[in-house]
C-alpha cells in the first residue's frame, strides 16, 4: 500500500506537533503554571455529568467498530470459495445489521460529544467571566475579555474539546481493533498490531531536534511580531520624523529571520514524514508478507481469509494511532490559551453590616515603595465617620497610590489602614472615578445591577442625589443608551454615587469625580457630595476653596509622600 493524500496530512499533523503516543494521558494531565488553575483533563471531567461520561464510553466503543467490519466482511466473502453459505441473503442481512447498529451508534457518539461540549463551553465562558471579576480589570480590558470569551473560547472548544473527545474514540478504536485482529488469529494478529506502531519510530528518533526547530522558529516569530507591535505603536513618530526606511529595514531583517527558521522547520518535518511514509510500507506489508509466509509453512492456522480481514482490519490500528496523535497534537496548540483559566472559589463576601454603626476610618504610619522608590512615607491620619476630606497634590504626587491602598488595590508594606477597628473590605467602601460604566439600560437595572432591592429604596437613593425628578415621570425604566448617552456627566457620576447609597456603603472614595463636568456642574456635585452621611475621601487638582471651607471639608496636601494641611 502507498500512502494516499489523506495519510500523508494525518502524517505531516502527527509530525508537525511532534510528540509520543506513551506521553498523551500524561502530558494531558501535566500543566505549567499554578495546575489548579490551568484547564486540563481533571478540569473537563469535572464538568460533565457522570451519566453523560458513561454513555460516551460506550458508543465509542460501539463506533470505534466501524473501522474493523468492513474488513471483517471482506475477509468472510473470500471464505465463501471455500465453504458453502446456506443463505446469501441471511449472509448480507447480518452485515447489514452490523452496518446499521455501528452507525447509529456513531451518529449517537456524535449528538453526545455535541451536548458534551456545550457544557464545556458554558463552562468556560464561565470562567472567563468570574476571572475577570478576580483580576483588577480596567476599560482597556474589555477587549481582552471579549477576545477571550469569543476567539480563545472558539478555539479550544475546536482544538482541545472536540480533539479531546475525538481522541477518546481513537484511543478505544485502537484497543478494540487490536482486540479484534488478535482474535482472528493471535500470532499474526500481534504482529500487525506491533507494526502499526511503526510509523512513530521516526518521530521517536527526531523529536528532540523537531522541538528545537520549533522552538527557535517561535522565538524568532515572538521577536518579529514584538517589532511589527512596537512599530504600530510609534507609527506616528517614525513618519513624523521620516524614518520609515530604517524601521522597515530592521523589520525587514527580523522577518527574514522568522520565515528562515520556518523554512528549516518545515523542511526537517518532511524529512521525518519521508521515513513515516516508509514505515507505512512496513506496518502494511510486513503483516501480509508474514501471513503468507506462516500460510505456505501451514503456521498458527493461517488462512487466506485470515491475511485479507488483517489487512484490512490491521490498518485501522495505524489509521488511529495516526489520526490519535493528530487529535492530541491540536489539542497541544492551546496550551498556553489553557493557563490561568480557572478562577478561584468565590470567598465569603464581607459586608459592612459587620462594621460599627459609624467605624473610624484610621491610617496609621503607613508606607509604600515602587522600585525602591518611596511613594508614601509615615503617612498617618484619622477621620470620624461622616468626616469630608480633599486630598490634593501634584500628578505622581502618590493620591491614586493612596486610594490603592484603602481599596487593597496594593498591600500596606509598614503601617495599618482599618475601618471601624476592621480590614477595610470590598463591601465597606464605594470607588467613584470621573468615568464610571453607565450600562445600557434602565436606571433601576444600572442601580440595581441584578440584585434585589425595593422600588421604594430606589426611589429614595435617586432622590438623594436629586435625580428623582430629573428623569421623566418615571425615572427607575429611564432608559439611560449605551454608554449612558442620554444622560448628562453630572447625571452619571449621580447614578454612581446612587449605588453606593443604596447599599449603604460607609466609605466614599472619589477619584477626580468632576474632572470632565464644567464649573456649575462641579459645584453641584460636590454640594451634594458633601451633604451626605458617609465618611468621603475625594481625589482632586481642580476644587473650589470656598466651597470646601464653607462645606467644613479637611483639605490635605500629599507631596513628597507626606500628608499634610494645605496651604
Amino acid at each position: 500500500m502507498t500512502a494516499s493524500a489523506g495519510d500523508s496530512q494525518l502524517i505531516f499533523a502527527f509530525v508537525d506537533r511532534y510528540t509520543r503516543l506513551k506521553h498523551i494521558i500524561k502530558a494531558i494531565m501535566e500543566n505549567k503554571g499554578n495546575p489548579n488553575k490551568n484547564l486540563g483533563l481533571k478540569w473537563v471531567l469535572a464538568q460533565l455529568p457522570v451519566s453523560l461520561l458513561i454513555l460516551i464510553i460506550i458508543f465509542a466503543i460501539i463506533a470505534s467498530l466501524e473501522g474493523v467490519i468492513s474488513g471483517y466482511a471482506i475477509g468472510q466473502i473470500t471464505a465463501i470459495a471455500t465453504t458453502h453459505v446456506a443463505s446469501p441473503a441471511l449472509f448480507v442481512l447480518r452485515f447489514v445489521l452490523i452496518y446499521f447498529a455501528v452507525y447509529t451508534g456513531l451518529y449517537i457518539f456524535i449528538l453526545l460529544q455535541n451536548r458534551a461540549i456545550k457544557y464545556l463551553n458554558v463552562a468556560l465562558k464561565q470562567a472567563f467571566m468570574k476571572n475577570a471579576f478576580q483580576t483588577d480589570y480596567v476599560h482597556q480590558d474589555a477587549d481582552k475579555l471579549l477576545n477571550q470569551v469569543t476567539a480563545d473560547a472558539k478555539q479550544i472548544e475546536q482544538r482541545y474539546f472536540s480533539n479531546l473527545v475525538n481522541l477518546l474514540l481513537s484511543v478505544i478504536a485502537i484497543i478494540t481493533s487490536s482486540v479484534f485482529v488478535i482474535a482472528i488469529n493471535p500470532m499474526l494478529g500481534l504482529i500487525d498490531v506491533i507494526l502499526s506502531f511503526s510509523i512513530m519510530i521516526p518521530t521517536l528518533f527526531d523529536n528532540k531536534k523537531l522541538d528545537q526547530y520549533s522552538s527557535d522558529w517561535s522565538m524568532a516569530n515572538q521577536h518579529y511580531l514584538g517589532q511589527v507591535k512596537e512599530i504600530f505603536a510609534g507609527i506616528d513618530i517614525i513618519k513624523n520624523f521620516r524614518a520609515e526606511k530604517t524601521m522597515l529595514a530592521a523589520n525587514d531583517a527580523k522577518l527574514n529571520e522568522s520565515e528562515n527558521r520556518y523554512l528549516a522547520l518545515n523542511n526537517r518535518q518532511f524529512f521525518t514524514q519521508y521515513f513515516s511514509w516508509l514505515m507505512i510500507i512496513i506496518s502494511f506489508l510486513g503483516p501480509v508478507l508474514i501471513g503468507l509466509l506462516f500460510r505456505q509453512y501451514q503456521l498458527f492456522g493461517v488462512t487466506i481469509s485470515a491475511i485479507v480481514t488483517l489487512a484490512l482490519s490491521g490498518g485501522n490500528v495505524a489509521t488511529q494511532v495516526r489520526t490519535g496523535i493528530q487529535y492530541y497534537a491540536g489539542m497541544k496548540t492551546t496550551r498556553a490559551l489553557r493557563q490561568s483559566v480557572i478562577p478561584d472559589p468565590t470567598p465569603e463576601e464581607n459586608s459592612a453590616a459587620n462594621l460599627p454603626d459609624k467605624p473610624l476610618l484610621s491610617v496609621a504610619d503607613v508606607s509604600f515603595s515602587y522600585k525602591n522608590h518611596p511613594i508614601l512615607k509615615d503617612v498617618s491620619l484619622s477621620l470620624p465617620y461622616g468626616g469630608k476630606l480633599l486630598l490634593s497634590g501634584d500628578s505622581g504626587s502618590g493620591k491614586s497610590t493612596f486610594l490603592n491602598l484603602l481599596t487593597n488595590k496594593l498591600d500596606v508594606q509598614t503601617g495599618s489602614i482599618t475601618l471601624g477597628g476592621q480590614q477595610i473590605h470590598e463591601n465597606d467602601f464605594a470607588y467613584i472615578t470621573q468615568t464610571n460604566w453607565v450600562f445600557n439600560d434602565t436606571v433601576k437595572e444600572n442601580l440595581t445591577l441584578g440584585q434585589n432591592f425595593s422600588n421604594a429604596a430606589l426611589l429614595a437613593s435617586l432622590k438623594e442625589v436629586n435625580l428623582a425628578n430629573e428623569l421623566g415621570d418615571d425615572p427607575l425604566n429611564y432608559q439611560c443608551g449605551e454608554g449612558g448617552k442620554n444622560l448628562s456627566g453630572g447625571q452619571k457620576q449621580r447614578i454612581a454615587i446612587a449605588r453606593a447609597l443604596l447599599r449603604k456603603r460607609p466609605l466614599l472614595l472619589l477619584d477626580e469625580v468632576t474632572a470632565a463636568l464644567d464649573e456649575k456642574n462641579s459645584e453641584k456635585l460636590r454640594d451634594l457630595i458633601y451633604r451626605l452621611p458617609q465618611t468621603i475621601i475625594e481625589i482632586a487638582h481642580h476644587y473650589d476653596t470656598d466651597q470646601i471651607q464653607a462645606n467644613h471639608v479637611q483639605h490635605l496636601q500629599l507631596s513628597a509622600g507626606k500628608i499634610s494641611p494645605a496651604n
